[in-house]
């Protein structure tokens, strides 16, 4: 059997092309200008990608399923490089199988998984051990209870697949940790195919994998002798224990006070001093402040290996959403002030931000419903929000809240920025080896309604956390259907 999109816009990092895609047993066969024939098929059956169908036929010697992509867009499958899908040790938060659910339903067919688990990813029999997790994720729970996640009749989904059809496509790769003298040794000898990188904390976050004294030096040196890119978390930990230890507030706006602006730029700072040093291939996850910005654009300029990325609630939420999401917007590095968002946003939009990335890091409601609030677990669910919340920023877009938020006079996102972000370059910084949408490879897209407008909520998302902090926010852009060959 064949399938045959007709009519869609391939979206690439440098233009939109109006093309037809023939698709057989799980690879690209060709791409079409749409203005020709698409090839010697027969239209088995024609269905568009909001259900409806109808039969047609031809003189043509060959049988395809057709989909009418008419005023779809369609990404290849989007990366996202920063998740922490919680397996093993929190398993009632997120598991590998909820956290694949909500990727897809956002078009995301890769992720790249922290290490910060309960036993960390610090050890070769660790990752092993996790990666054997991911083969028999499936087959433990592949039919989800009613009881245990929040409504299991939501994921019968994504246009007639089976669970497993679906959860089984998405590529999840791992991140290696380092923290103490032995995990250095662990690192000398890990498999790095096994691997997408490693990760450092700089500063605790959450399981409280801190990086010992001296400990920081030697990972930047084996991970460049090894050409491994190295992700750092980069907080200035005696930062924030003095801020913590001078602060008298305690309401959670203090949180953004103790993990202070200064806090991440003296991190980030000696991060890309040591990245220098030893020539390492440094990525510096979810920048925050402008001033971290400037650091990397600084060393990008000098013609140091530096790459970074952005997480949306770092673009879209800021210091005046404490007042009504609370605890909600409690993310390590915290939410800043409007002015550092809207240098972040023009850094994405110029391409000194290499990566947008969800830092999908879900917690229950009951944890961060506490009575002290800076006690409160950090972080937010994310995979499946990325998507719609950039492309209510593209240009044409709607009267959607993350448009409203970024203001007049702000640059706007083209569809092609949105595959640079997050296909392109967290393709190239971290080895995965994905193929574009090209003839001969194997195919993994998603097709995308730009103008869909609705409001998202967890009515409609797949997370077993159970809330967002855009909940009620009115978006533009929904996945309609993800191909994974």
């Amino acid at each position: 059997m064949s399938t045959l999109i007709k009519n869609g816009q391939i979206v690439t990092e440098n233009e939109i092309l109006k093309s037809d895609i023939l698709i057989e047993d799980g690879k690209l066969i060709d791409i079409y200008d749409s203005n020709q024939d698409a090839s010697q098929l027969t239209e088995l059956s024609s269905s568009d990608c909001q259900g409806q169908s109808s039969r047609g036929s031809s003189a043509h010697s060959r049988k395809a399923e057709v989909i009418d992509a008419t005023g779809l867009l369609i990404f290849p499958g989007l990366i996202d490089c920063h998740v922490h899908f919680r397996e093993p040790g929190m398993e009632e938060v997120e598991d590998m199988t909820s956290g694949s659910q909500s990727a897809l339903h956002g078009g995301v067919t890769t992720v790249c998984d922290m290490p910060n688990n309960s036993p960390a990813i610090n050890t070769i029999r660790a990752l092993d051990e996790k990666i054997e997790r991911k083969k028999h994720a499936l087959l433990d729970r592949v039919r989800p209870q009613a009881d245990e996640w929040r409504d299991a009749s939501r994921f019968d989904s994504l246009r007639g697949a089976s669970l497993e059809e679906s959860f089984s496509k998405v590529d999840i790769r791992f991140f290696f940790g380092a923290s103490k003298p032995e995990h250095i040794e662990e690192l000398k000898k890990v498999d790095t195919e096994k691997i997408c990188g490693v990760k450092l904390y700089m500063g605790n976050s959450t399981g409280n994998q801190k990086a010992e004294e001296g400990i920081e030096e030697q990972v930047f040196k084996v991970c460049s002798e090894r050409n491994i890119t190295l992700v750092c978390h980069c907080e200035d930990e005696q930062t924030i224990q003095k801020n913590k230890s001078e602060n008298t507030n305690s309401e959670i706006a203090a949180h953004s006070e103790i993990r202070s602006v200064e806090a991440a730029v003296k991190s980030t700072k000696y991060a890309i001093e040591l990245g220098k040093k030893y020539g390492t291939k440094l990525h510096i996850a979810h920048v925050s402040t402008s001033d971290e910005l400037e650091l990397i654009k600084l060393a990008k300029d000098s013609g140091q290996t530096v790459t970074c990325e952005v997480a949306p609630h770092h673009l879209f939420l800021n210091t005046d959403d404490y007042e009504t999401l609370g605890t909600l917007a409690k993310m390590n590095p915290p939410i800043r002030t409007k002015d550092h968002c809207e240098k972040l946003w023009e850094g994405v939009v110029d391409g000194t931000v290499d990566c947008i990335s969800s830092d999908h890091a879900p917690h229950t409601l009951e944890s961060k419903n506490t009575k002290d609030p800076l006690s409160a677990p950090s972080g937010v669910p994310g995979t499946e929000t990325i998507l719609p919340l950039l492309l209510s920023c593209i240009e044409g877009g709607g009267a959607t809240e993350p448009a409203k938020r970024l203001g007049k006079g702000m640059p706007k996102l083209k569809p092609e920025d949105i595959v640079r972000l997050m296909h392109t370059n967290p393709n190239k910084i971290f080895g995965l080896g994905k193929g574009c949408l090209a003839p001969g490879n194997p195919v993994n897209l998603c097709l995308v309604n730009p103008n869909e407008e609705y409001s998202m909520g967890v009515a409609n998302l797949h997370s077993k956390c159970g809330w967002t902090p855009y909940e009620g926010w009115n978006v533009q852009g929904k996945v309609v259907k993800v191909i994974v060959g």
